[in-house]
């Protein structure tokens, strides 16, 4: 039985490792369509760090920083996108006057997450 056992488990942990190649081929060929070679200079520190890192997952060194980089990328672009529209709603309020009362929003989003039904709040004046 342990045999068997033994032998399943060697056949699941070959089939991962089969995916996982797959699933690094297709996540290169998907992001390095048309490569340009950049060099980067790591603190060692960091470099150690990486390293660590890569042989718990059986990435490679180069697979993770370019997700690390893609991470980031999207995380700026986000919140560029993030303040992009602050930005404009503040604008929005500036030319029409009105805003949304702090205590209502709170009240109202507080009821919602109760399973409440909650009355909208209404956009108030806040010239004088």
């Amino acid at each position: 039985m342990a045999h068997a056992t033994a032998v399943a488990l060697v056949g699941f942990v070959d089939s991962i490792w089969k995916l996982t190649s797959i699933v690094s081929w297709y996540y290169h060929r998907a992001t390095m369509s048309t490569p340009s070679p950049t060099t980067i200079k790591l603190p060692s520190t960091l470099k150690k760090r990486i390293a660590t890192l890569v042989k718990k997952t059986g990435q490679s060194v180069h697979a993770f920083m370019l997700e690390a980089i893609a991470e980031k990328a999207e995380l700026a672009e986000k919140r560029r996108s993030f303040v992009e529209d602050a930005l404009g709603a503040e604008r929005e309020m500036e030319a029409s006057g009105l805003a949304y009362d702090a205590a209502d929003v709170h009240q109202y989003l507080r009821e919602r997450a109760q399973g409440k039904h909650a009355k909208r709040p209404q956009p108030k004046s806040w010239r004088k």
